[in-house]
């Protein structure tokens, strides 16, 4: 089972001894916004989730949360003036880490290829001042690797997991590397960008690309014609058959605006008594 950001609060759920319903009472969110996250869609957790589940429970460790490195919990004979002090340490190691004006942000910035931006992206790739000029996810909290880019989906083809105008976080590896058959992949393609689960080919040459809507059949790609590959980390699902591009843009700098503001926001909870 992967260690996910959803996984974990479904241990503090389960840990917490309440049903879904509580727990989402509990930490002052929908039943519904609560369900998208630990449910089959296991969708990213928004800032304001995530600040009201340190607000509910403030003995949880930011660092095994968000990262899950670390041990979940502070230890449980720890005094409330302790449990104070390295709560506070721990937001500002995690504020000073990813403080905008910190020189990681260039370095934690996730390159955005929109769908209508994918033909010059085929032209671009690989060219440094092009890549500098696509809009960027700051996404620090959410533990993704290192290498990342986001990719908006088009059409219908992953359907049940992927809608069209998804964004899909992807880490770049190379052809060489150990791949993992039967997890999704997007691919950069000589004529274009695809998002499919990757089977081994029928030879060495190839690869088998699978789409997840049953109408749409297996096919083979010659592994020449890959220009570059990223193994699926995340995605961000906005249900919607025709996404509007600036409104997909709005929510881009919406989500990174609220990102920045939980670093300010978990500083300020009230403090412990």
């Amino acid at each position: 089972m992967k260690d996910t950001i959803s996984h974990r609060i479904k241990e503090l759920i389960a840990d917490s001894g309440l049903n879904v319903s509580a727990f989402a009472r509990k930490i002052d969110v929908k039943y519904q916004t609560l369900y998208s996250i630990i449910g089959p869609r296991g969708s990213l957790p928004s800032a304001g989730t995530l600040h009201s589940i340190f607000s509910a429970f403030p003995t949880v460790r930011m660092e095994w949360l968000l990262n899950g490195n670390g041990p979940k919990y502070f230890p449980p004979d720890i005094s409330n003036s302790i449990l104070e002090a390295h709560y506070k340490s721990q937001v500002e190691d995690e504020a000073a880490t990813y403080d905008s004006s910190n020189h990681r942000e260039k370095e934690d910035a996730i390159p955005f290829v929109p769908a209508a931006a994918e033909g010059s992206y085929l032209n671009g790739f690989g060219d440094e001042e092009y890549i500098e000029h696509l809009p960027k996810f700051y996404l620090p909290f959410l533990g993704l690797p290192a290498n990342v880019y986001a990719f908006q989906v088009r059409g219908d083809s992953m359907a049940d997991r992927f809608n069209n105008g998804d964004v899909v976080f992807g880490q770049k590896v190379e052809k060489n590397d150990a791949l993992r058959w039967g997890e999704v992949y997007v691919l950069l393609c000589n004529d274009g960008l695809v998002v499919k689960e990757l089977r081994r080919g029928p030879s060495e040459e190839f690869f088998t690309l699978r789409s997840f809507n049953e109408h749409f059949d297996p096919y083979e790609i010659l592994r020449s014609e890959v220009r570059a590959m990223f193994r699926y980390q995340a995605s961000i699902n906005f249900n919607s058959s025709n996404p509007n591009r600036a409104g997909v843009m709005r929510f881009i700098a919406q989500l990174t605006e609220q990102m920045a503001a939980l670093n300010n926001s978990i500083a300020n909870l009230p403090q412990l008594k």
